[in-house]
């Protein structure tokens, strides 16, 4: 047993000092400069195991008893362990790392050591906030694709249609696709639609008041703005303008500057808005006729290009028309549009034609047949008209009379030469 501790001892012993001496040969490429450590203190520890009193360990016989007259059995024969002396101390030259060299190695090292610190701690704070964030971050990714409608009415129970599908019962909440869509609420016989604007994550609230008479809006606009506005010959401000106060139904507007006026008729409806846009600047009326025309307003003389068109301001003009040459006189009512050319056709009111002749003869104006004489009140266009009588002989009359409104009489003797 002695000898079995004693070569555990020198086995440790063994490989402690081997362990040191790689160590140190490690150590020893860091630098060229030598130093000598002994590797006595490392083995300190272990000296102290050899001082220690080996005690023999009782050990209780475990021999099965010998029956009486049996032979017993040998005792085993200790077998003897080759202990290894002990190995020689063994110095080293263990390499001086400079302080300059320390100083270089150990600021990188801390810096870059502060950094992984911070690093971990912010991707630990990361993970764990953002963890608590999830639902956040998660919202704001995640792209709404509908909006919320709220649908009312006053008394409640109005049955409700978007866009013509029947939802229910209002009141309710609806999510619908983005974009314009009609809600209709209906009560016993009586219908109102409002058209609602759906944005994406938003709410919308879309209500009716059956207590109340149905409005609408109406938007005035206006180039150049400032413009008055007046709604059914009533004066309601300039534009740019917005009513809210509209009865649903048809309404008459003007739109009106020093310039000009333009005139609408407006359908005013609950669900939509109705717009008005106009433009305030001239416009054109193109005048045709069978003959020359002066063209006038009021008191002022208008110029006639050699279009026959007239430059107007937009709006309502009551414009006079005549040829006094021929005893023409008319008045037209235009509207002009802006930007827009309004075309006047004029065709006057017949004269009347009257031929008689000594002999029966056949009446031909501009080479078309108009009758046999005696012709009386035939109707004829004004202005330079080529009148022939031809009587059953062959014998011919011609007239280039300058037809106005003022009856024209021929009288045709065939026995005159």
């Amino acid at each position: 047993m002695l000898q079995e501790d004693q070569a555990r001892r020198a086995q440790l012993r063994a490989g402690a000092e081997a362990l040191v001496a790689w160590t140190h040969a490690r150590r020893n490429t860091w630098s060229t400069e030598p130093r000598e450590i002994a590797p006595k203190p490392v083995l300190s520890a272990l000296d102290g195991i050899s001082a220690l009193p080996i005690v023999e360990e009782e050990r209780p016989d475990v021999r099965p008893a010998v029956a009486a007259g049996a032979v017993p059995e040998p005792a085993p024969v200790p077998v003897p362990v080759s202990v290894e002396p002990a190995k020689p101390v063994v110095r080293f030259k263990i390499p001086s790392i400079p302080t300059e060299a320390i100083r270089a190695m150990a600021g990188p090292v801390l810096r870059w050591s502060l950094r992984a610190a911070v690093l971990a701690a912010l991707v630990a704070g990361v993970a764990g906030g953002g963890w608590m964030a999830r639902p956040y971050v998660m919202k704001l990714l995640i792209v709404p694709t509908t909006g919320t409608v709220v649908l009312e009415s006053q008394p409640s129970g109005s049955e409700v249609l978007v866009d013509g599908a029947s939802l229910g019962k209002a009141p309710l909440t609806t999510e619908l696709s983005p974009g314009p869509h009609i809600v209709e609420f209906r009560q016993r016989n009586a219908t109102r639609k409002i058209e609602v604007e759906v944005t994406a994550g938003e709410q919308t609230v879309a209500r009716v008041d059956w207590s109340t008479t149905p409005t609408g809006r109406l938007l005035v606009r206006s180039d150049p703005d400032g413009a008055r506005v007046l709604v059914d010959g009533r004066e309601r401000g300039v534009t740019p303008l917005t009513l809210d106060d509209l009865a649903v139904g048809s309404h008459a507007v003007v739109v009106q500057t020093d310039q000009g006026s333009v005139r609408r008729t407006v359908a005013v409806t609950a669900e939509r808005d109705a717009l008005v846009t106009e433009s305030i600047y001239p416009g054109w009326v193109k005048l045709f006729a069978p003959f020359e025309v002066q063209v006038s307003e009021g008191a002022r003389a208008l110029r006639v290009d050699e279009q026959s068109q007239v430059l107007l301001s937009p709006g309502t003009h009551e414009l006079r028309l005549e040829n006094r040459s021929l005893g023409y006189s008319e008045t037209r009512r235009v509207e002009i549009e802006p930007g827009k050319t309004t075309s006047v056709s004029l065709v006057p009111s017949p004269s009347m034609l009257t031929v008689t002749a000594t002999t029966p003869a056949i009446v031909l104006v501009d080479g078309e047949p108009a009758g046999e004489t005696p012709l009386t009140d035939h109707p004829v266009s004004l202005g330079t008209r080529d009148i022939v009588v031809r009587s059953a002989t062959g014998q011919e009359r011609r007239f280039t009379r300058r037809v106005t409104m003022a009856p024209v009489r021929i009288d045709v003797d065939f026995l005159k030469r």
